[in-house]
């Protein structure tokens, strides 16, 4: 999308391959992360319980075929199985996909759910064969998020929904610790790499979003993809940090990211909503 902070480079094949392989050495991560106690940990418990609330608020017949991009460890694939729906999950990391087999498998719904890798930017499904796309966590990770509404669109029936997320490049927590800018991010990988080799203590290098949206920058390029925005909500506006330290204990950090949730929610758009880290995005084939 034009609207997104990232333009399209030469070097982006490369760098979604190197994402992807990122996403591979840390499925585990990913796995671990929503049963933790910290802010983020917080934040992405909150994108998966608003998501599945929107998601039974559309009222969806039993059966009906849904399909998930990016599953990760399978946490939305699996709910959605409880809820009696038809899924099949995607990704194009097979470690992730072993993950959220695992996490189907101890839930006792793997007869409900088909894994299969899969590329949101050219998914293998015939036109219109799903009434529910979700998509948690996948624009920003991506190289061509304008051909993925397109494909997401594509294989939707018409009437049918998407619901994904979308990452603000300049949110709360960036702004009050401006050393943590994402134009920084090389620098802060390769100093930490450095301070761990002196210590013997060698640093992986992290996975970083690669590309930015905000709600109201997103819906004018729905429209291309023959979408339009139904809601959207902002979450996410911590961890605080001091030069890259977090400044606040655990429990006064989760404290006060959901005190400023609370806000958001309950002013709208008041203007809280242009510095959350992330949004959420439900918008509707048009047709029917």
């Amino acid at each position: 999308m034009s609207t997104v902070d990232d333009e399209p480079s030469a070097g982006e094949g490369s760098r979604q391959a190197e994402l992807d392989a990122l996403f591979g050495a840390e499925a585990q991560h990913w796995s671990d992360l929503y049963a933790q106690a910290d802010v983020l940990a917080t934040i992405h418990r909150y994108r998966t319980s608003l998501a599945l609330r929107w998601i039974d608020e559309l009222r969806l017949p039993p059966a009906s075929p849904v399909l998930e991009v990016g599953c990760g460890a399978g946490i939305i694939a699996v709910e959605l199985a409880r809820r009696g729906l038809d899924v099949v999950a995607t990704d194009p990391v097979e470690a992730m996909l072993d993950q959220a087999r695992a996490r189907a498998a101890r839930a006792g719904v793997e007869d409900r759910i088909r894994f299969s890798p899969a590329d949101i930017h050219a998914l293998g499904f015939p036109d219109g064969t799903f009434q529910l796309l979700v998509g948690l966590g996948v624009l920003p990770w991506i190289d061509r998020p304008e051909a993925a509404l397109a494909e997401a669109a594509r294989v939707l029936a018409p009437g049918g929904y998407v619901i994904v997320s979308t990452n603000n490049r300049r949110p709360l927590h960036v702004l009050a610790d401006p050393v943590r800018l994402p134009a920084l991010a090389p620098i802060r990988d390769t100093a930490r790499q450095v301070v761990g080799s002196l210590l013997g203590h060698p640093t992986a290098r992290r996975a970083r979003p690669i590309s930015f949206a905000t709600p109201e920058q997103l819906a004018p390029r729905l429209p291309t993809a023959g979408l339009h925005e139904v809601r959207s909500q902002a979450f996410g506006f911590g961890p605080f940090t001091l030069l890259g330290r977090q400044i606040l204990p655990v429990r006064a950090g989760v404290a006060l990211e959901e005190r400023l949730q609370r806000r958001a929610e309950r002013d709208g758009r008041n203007g809280l909503d242009r510095v959350a880290a992330q949004y959420l995005v439900l918008a509707r084939r048009e047709g029917r």
